[in-house]
Formats: structure tokens, C-alpha cells, sequence
């Protein structure tokens, strides 16, 4: 397993108050097979062991193995267990985040003003004189 999945079981005993021998009692292996695990130097764990210790911690497997970044104890603002790529990689989700709300609050200002409908006669707001678009309709 990774080193990402070995910290957050880590985390997630520690929170719970379980020392390691307990849980691993729990989910039927012995202490050294869970420290291997949380140590993230067994490479193969079973979706059976997986589902058990996602069971003895209360929570789905998808939960149990959820990168999602509001999930990581931080510390100071900053995840002390991080690589620099994913502090790189996070920034970059937050400016592209930031990016999309922009663009799309852009987006809806210019439907709003598309959707304004010009009186009679009025030139349209591409600059076309007022009949320009029904004649190259007809045409």
C-alpha cells in the first residue's frame, strides 16, 4: 500500500485510541502485518483485510481509501506528511478552482446580457443595422 494510505491508518488509529496490536486482533493478522501495513511496506493487501479495517474504523471502504485533501490533519495550514508535487499539485486545483468560478460567473453575466431583448428597429449588439439579420435569414 502507500505511504499516503500507511499515515492515514496511522492517523485514523491513533484518533481512535487503539494501539496497533488491537486493531490488528480486530481485523484477524497479526501486529507485525498491520504495523507493515501502516509503515506502507506491505505492497498487497487483500480487499478482504481492506474491508476489514475499513469496518473496524465504522467507515466504507471508498472512505477508508479517500485522498480527498479535506481529509489530512493539518498542521500550521499545512500537511506535515506532503510531498512538494502535491503541495503543487494542491495549489494548482485551487487557482484552476478559483479560474473555473471566475469564468463561469463570466458566463452567466453574458448570458444575462444575451438575454436582454433589444426593442423594435434597434441594432442589434453585434453593430448590424436593425434589419441586417432578417435579410441574410431570407437571403
Amino acid at each position: 500500500m502507500s505511504n499516503f494510505f500507511g499515515r492515514r491508518l496511522k492517523e485514523l488509529r491513533q484518533r481512535s485510541g487503539k494501539k496497533a496490536y488491537e486493531i490488528a486482533h480486530l481485523i484477524g493478522v497479526s501486529q507485525g502485518y498491520f504495523s507493515q501495513i501502516e509503515n506502507g511496506t506491505r505492497a498487497n493487501v487483500s480487499k478482504d483485510i481492506l474491508l476489514k479495517i475499513a469496518d473496524a474504523f465504522g467507515m466504507t471502504l471508498d472512505e477508508l481509501l479517500s485522498e480527498r485533501r479535506d481529509e489530512i490533519v493539518q498542521v500550521n495550514g499545512k500537511n506535515p506528511n506532503a510531498c512538494p508535487q502535491c503541495e503543487v499539485a494542491a495549489k494548482q486545483i485551487d487557482e484552476l478552482k478559483s479560474e473555473r468560478d471566475y469564468l463561469r460567473k463570466q458566463v452567466e453575466a453574458l448570458i444575462t446580457a444575451l438575454a436582454v431583448k433589444p426593442s423594435p428597429g434597434a441594432a442589434p449588439a453585434c453593430g448590424a443595422p436593425g434589419g441586417a439579420h432578417k435579410e441574410r435569414r431570407g437571403a
